[in-house]
């Protein structure tokens, strides 16, 4: 008697861990948002206030970003800088791939990363700070979106992990 009540507990504990586990990738996605989103404002900060070039307001942002932001701030200006012929979409999209794969952001966000660098190179200090702004504003609305989600997703799961964890018992016992 006492097994089958040790194994009711670890199936619960385990239905309920693995829903946690799920809205706990949820919850990351949106802190790494957030930090992209400080990221950028940083960046147009140095641009508009420090009257910045885009590699420089990089290195600038870098020292003031979280470590993994501030490695691809950083790899993104020192290729710029070297000046080899490639552009900065070019360099954008491969430090993007290189950094930001392994992370909770979602692909649909990488690609829109990735379009960013498209937009960003060519242009003057207006038109990046503006297209930077743009970006910002749409990453909040998606910040925004992704934690309503959350709350909803978090809250209907872990009910779905107890009746889950029922249910198992149930067919087992």
């Amino acid at each position: 008697m006492l097994i089958k009540f040790v194994g009711v507990i670890l199936i619960f504990v385990g239905t309920i861990g693995m829903t946690e586990h799920y809205c706990g990738d949820r919850k990351r996605r949106i802190e790494w948002m957030k930090k992209l989103c400080h990221m950028f404002q940083v960046i147009i900060s140095e641009i508009t206030y420090k009257k910045a070039d885009m590699p420089d307001s990089f290195l600038f942002a870098a020292d003031r970003t979280d470590a993994e932001l501030s490695e691809f701030l950083l790899s993104v200006c020192e290729e710029w800088k070297k000046k080899n012929g490639t552009t900065l979409h070019e360099i954008w999209a491969q430090k993007v791939e290189e950094c930001f794969t392994k992370t909770y952001i979602k692909k649909t966000d990488l690609e829109q990363l990735t379009h960013l660098g498209e937009q960003i190179g060519y242009q003057d200090r207006e038109m990046q700070i503006s297209i930077l702004r743009l970006y910002t504003e749409e990453l909040f609305r998606s910040i925004e979106e992704s934690v309503k989600t959350y709350t909803e997703v978090k809250r209907i799961s872990r009910v779905a992990g107890v009746f889950a964890g029922a249910v198992i018992v149930v067919l087992l016992i």
